[in-house]
């Protein structure tokens, strides 16, 4: 037994009893409770349960009809749960005081008749059905191991909303749902026909009814840079996943695999039938690159929902949280797609799975975004996907020789720079990555005061404290500032990964930040790089195809235009109007100087 357990057992604990009618709808189990809990002997009356009840009147579901209790019936010691049960390990482990709780939650749900037990938070949800990831399975509709047969909806602790605002609106999400699903006890998951080891004929037949609809989702997933299985959807009930690969080989013998194909291209270039996608970019820039096919029109789940509600996931497992029943399944491919290990036909019913929950939450995303009157921006924001793809794929010819040489060059220069820091710190910094060296040199050999870091509150060494080093005159801090600029610019930009035709390519995503701009990436393939931080030194090894001219055009803080016009801000309106650095101007009305005493030089406070 640890000295914690022994602590506990020589202590008397108060015990924090549960509270509410056991004839109810719906019950409510914590974790532990906190020290206003053990106080007055109630469960959920703290920062948490107060917050959980503004959640419950959001949801309307009235406290005093529910059933309220804790896995753990007394306040941890130290309020560390881990004393009693340790979720952070691989392996989980459980102490007998944890175990006894247990059984004792065990015999009080027995005699409560509530149809929905809602988990609260991670402790709950592992007591209830030995699951973890609440963040990832909170709203999932799931079947205890504890009580078979029950069933149990996990949400997101409020303590853990207390800290990150946007988790109580998961809860409320949540609540809403437990509140419907209250209404009757069976965990009645949505049935639906999914062909997961389909025939030839199967897969053609699917297909041909795909051609039939007005809208179809499909899903791909890969593997080894190839498809390894497809997954069509034309119902919320219907699905298929035509396999292409299965342990130890192929499928289908070339021939059928031929004409598979040949069918899936021409349902997806079938302008009749809109395809319905997560990520559509991904999907048919793949498939363009690798067969040719043109997927269009398209529907993008990922694009609606980062309009409809920004800062939330756009992940197609929130997705599915949010407007289907289906519990959460996506550890069922990932373990696939990090290990190589599972079975073909969870993979498959996993692949088969996208399709489907695409289709069940279409039409609720559609009347979302009617409801929010974001249609035309969704559309507008859609309307990116096919000359997206046309951008990723076509590239941008560019000077391979001369990115080689150039990359030689700095690399010379680096030699040098590196060298000369060496002498100058008389071998104290021998690394110039090395932040510990750098703290050492700076901070305790050359005793200057340390610069701390406004995030972490420690002692740093980056970018920012090596100017104000530099401005004090420390020639070392000048020679680190551009060793770093040089490792950047040869490392990411001229040691970029070319394709085998010497063009520069990337990944784009139309949603790829939360304020809805473009983001892009390296291709799936590990080649190209982000597009759109290119420094001015990249610019002269970009070439224009023969028969064409390159433009650079960029609107100077475009956003901020945007929202001192709206507003309408007349003092950022005549800054942007007279030419005025609007950064400059901010500091001079929060200090209150004159722009003129305001200095530009970047990374400067003054």
């Amino acid at each position: 037994i640890s000295k914690e357990e022994v602590f506990v057992k020589t202590v008397p604990a108060r015990m924090v009893k549960a509270i509410g009618p056991k004839e109810c709808a719906i019950a409510f189990v914590g974790e532990a409770p906190g020290a206003q809990e053990a106080k007055l002997g109630i469960p959920f009356i703290g920062p948490s349960g107060k917050l959980l009840d503004e959640c419950l009147r959001n949801a309307q579901i009235a406290r005093h009809a529910c059933y309220v209790t804790n896995v753990i019936k007394e306040q941890p010691y130290k309020n560390d749960i881990k004393h009693f049960v340790d979720l952070t390990k691989r392996n989980v482990t459980e102490n007998i005081l944890y175990k006894e709780y247990v059984k004792v939650l065990k015999e009080e749900l027995e005699q409560c008749t509530a149809n929905v037990i809602v988990a609260v938070g991670a402790v709950a949800l592992w007591a209830l059905c030995e699951q973890r990831l609440i963040t990832k399975r909170r709203g999932s509709i799931l079947e205890s191991t504890l009580l078979p047969g029950r069933k149990v909806i996990p949400i997101i602790h409020p303590s853990a909303a207390l800290r990150q605002y946007v988790f109580k609106h998961y809860i409320i999400y949540d609540l809403a749902r437990i509140k419907e699903e209250s209404r009757f006890p069976d965990v009645g998951l949505s049935e639906r026909e999914m062909i997961i080891r389909p025939s030839y004929l199967d897969s053609l037949n699917y297909i041909e009814q795909c051609n039939n609809k007005p809208i179809v989702a499909f899903d791909i997933e890969v593997t080894n840079f190839e498809v390894s299985c497809i997954s069509f959807s034309y119902a919320a009930d219907s699905t298929i996943s035509i396999p292409f690969t299965e342990t130890g080989g192929d499928y289908f013998p070339p021939d059928q695999e031929t004409e598979i194909w040949v069918k899936i291209a021409e349902l997806l270039e079938n302008c009749n039938v809109k395809k319905l996608a997560q990520n559509a970019v991904f999907d048919v820039t793949f498939l363009y690159r690798k067969y040719g096919i043109k997927t269009r029109p398209v529907e993008d789940t990922m694009i609606a929902q980062a309009i409809l509600c920004p800062d939330f996931p756009k992940g197609l497992d929130f997705i599915t949280s949010i407007y289907t029943r289906e519990p959460y399944y996506k550890d069922e491919g990932k373990f696939r797609m990090k290990t190589g290990g599972g079975s073909d036909e969870i993979f498959w019913g996993y692949n088969a799975k996208d399709s489907v929950v695409l289709m069940e939450s279409w039409p609720k995303i559609c009347n979302e975004l009617q409801h929010q009157n974001n249609v035309a921006i969704y559309e507008h924001q859609r309307d990116l996907v096919e000359p997206l793809v046309f951008m990723s794929e076509r590239g941008m010819r560019m000077d391979s020789e001369g990115l080689h040489k150039e990359s030689d060059k700095v690399r010379k220069r680096l030699d040098i720079l590196i060298e000369g820091l060496d002498k100058l710190t008389e071998g104290r910094v021998k690394n110039p990555n090395s932040v510990k060296q750098l703290k050492d040199y700076f901070y305790i050999h050359k005793g200057i005061k340390p610069y701390v870091s406004r995030t972490t509150g420690n002692p740093t060494t980056d970018e920012d404290a090596l100017k104000r080093l530099l401005r004090k005159g420390h020639k070392e801090a000048e020679l680190l500032l551009e060793i770093r600029g040089l490792t950047k610019l040869k490392s990411t930009y001229l040691d970029v990964t070319l394709d085998e035709d010497k063009r520069l390519r990337c990944a784009m995503n139309p949603v790829g930040t939360k304020s809805g701009r473009l983001s892009s990436s390296k291709t799936i393939f590990g080649t190209g790089t982000n597009m759109q931080n290119q420094p001015k030194e990249m610019k002269k090894f970009m070439l224009a195809d023969d028969g064409y001219i390159i433009y650079s055009c960029d609107l100077s803080q475009a956003e901020n235009r945007v929202v001192a016009y709206i507003a309408p801000e007349r003092a950022m309106i005549e800054a942007f109007e007279n030419e005025i650095d609007i950064h400059r101007q901010t500091a001079g009305l929060i200090f209150q100087k004159p722009i003129s005493e305001i200095s530009d030089e970047s990374g400067s406070c003054h």
